[in-house]
């Protein structure tokens, strides 16, 4: 399989009839990478392990002198990361307008990049997002933020590598980390083709769901065949309608959520595979999930610094928070991560982008068109190199999320306190002056 995230950008696509760029199919990737990136096409992977036999083993721990440097990206306790900061620091040009960028440090601890003029490969376009426009309130300050998803929202790329459990220096068994990511590995593969039509559109990834919604007729698809339609090449108007109405299928089994989709069987895999997750990770999903809960529903403005409505006489706070998802995965199994990793409720289908095709910039720039004209405030949380470049040209800030244990923002612990302190140091102290509840 290599449908599932990172390709080489900017060799493929067409435009749709709405002006977006659509992908047509993708070459194949050689190597087997992980479930976040692009494993070559064929049987899909079988592991004799199940969540109850990982549960039931008893860690392997190895116990080493505090002070030994561990053999991890996260290197030893003293100057981490230092040798590879100074090496991403003269990788990365330089730019003499570095200096509209007030505040660096904004950019979070680990996060040295400056200014890319070109932008890597990143392929950009002049066209705007399909997407609904956010409806703004004209008096209503919007905080929007953006998360990238592996490594950062969840763990599984690293729990596959063992770099996760090799950062914790023989606390953690690490054997029983690539375990944990290779069931993650087998059931989103085995939801996205069984529930979300993925073995038939994986060849057509878009950046978002509403891509090729120009092509959908509205056509009642209560007893459509999925399966004999003649989805295939070329990718024409025809297929994109095809594409279009799997879409809205896709978009609808999220909205309606997984409890709704799959059987008891599946719900209790996903159920002890999650909880089995999250112990061996601190409770790295769940803090995740509780700090997106506190942005979307926490109380944003107290009630002696809300307006009032002239139509209705109520309420209305002066500030809203949205969380976007922007991940470098292909789309569909973005969106079934959102699903059994439990942030459904808390970001919205039409709030998930793919930068596969397009990267992060692009989307970024989609994100922005999308509130023209509002009171907005962004800020965009992620663990590499492309999401920091993107938001230093958007000028936003960056927080670096670093899963190794002394790392300064990962979960638990990265809250939404702190991700507004790093918002005032761009936008200034509106945000208290407005009354959030953080």
């Amino acid at each position: 399989r290599w449908g599932l995230g990172l390709v080489p950008r900017g060799a493929h696509g067409t435009a749709s009839a709405s002006g977006h760029s659509v992908c047509t199919r993708s070459p194949p990737i050689t190597r087997w990478p992980y479930i976040c990136q692009c494993p070559p096409r064929g049987p899909r992977p079988s592991h004799p392990i199940s969540v109850d036999s990982i549960a039931q083993e008893e860690p392997a721990i190895k116990k080493g002198p505090c002070d030994e440097v561990a053999s991890s990206p996260c290197g030893g306790r003293a100057g981490r990361g230092e040798a590879a900061e100074e090496e991403l620091g003269r990788a990365v040009q330089r730019e003499e307008d570095r200096e509209r960028f007030p505040a660096s440090g904004a950019l979070g601890k680990g996060c040295t990049c400056e200014m890319d003029r070109s932008m890597g490969n990143v392929t950009t376009y002049p066209t705007q997002n399909g997407t609904a426009s956010a409806v703004c309130n004209g008096n209503r300050r919007i905080n929007v933020y953006i998360w990238d998803m592996d490594e950062t929202l969840i763990l599984l790329k690293s729990l596959l590598d063992g770099t996760y459990g090799g950062s914790f220096r023989g606390s953690k068994d690490v054997q029983k980390g690539k375990e944990i990511g290779k069931l993650w590995e087998t059931h989103i593969l085995e939801v996205c083709d069984k529930y979300f039509f993925y073995q038939q559109i994986e060849n057509y990834n878009e950046p978002f769901l509403a891509a090729v919604s120009d092509y959908d007729d509205g056509r009642d698809l209560s007893d459509y065949d999925f399966f004999n339609d003649g989805l295939c090449d070329p990718y024409d108007d025809a297929n994109k309608r095809k594409l279009a109405y799997r879409h809205r299928i896709i978009g609808q089994k999220y909205a309606q959520g997984l409890r709704d989709v799959l059987d008891e069987g599946m719900i209790k895999l996903w159920n002890d595979l999650y909880n089995l997750t999250d112990s061996y990770t601190d409770g790295w999903l769940s803090s995740a999930r509780t700090t997106l809960d506190q942005i979307l529903h926490g109380r944003i403005c107290i009630a002696d610094q809300a307006g009032l409505d002239n139509a209705t006489n109520f309420a209305v706070p002066k500030c809203e928070n949205i969380n976007f998802l922007v991940t470098s995965g292909s789309l569909i199994p973005s969106l079934v991560k959102c699903l059994l990793f439990r942030f459904d409720g808390l970001i919205s289908h039409e709030n998930v982008y793919s930068s596969w095709e397009v990267g992060k910039l692009q989307c970024f720039r989609w994100i922005k068109e999308r509130f023209k004209g509002a009171k907005v405030q962004f800020c965009a949380i992620g663990d590499g190199i492309e999401e920091c470049r993107a938001a230093e040209v958007m000028q936003w800030p960056f927080v670096k999320v670093d899963f190794c244990p002394s790392g300064t923002h990962r979960f638990p612990g990265l809250t939404k306190t702190m991700l507004q302190y790093y918002m005032e140091v761009i936008y200034g102290e509106s945000n208290a002056e407005d009354g959030d509840d953080i």
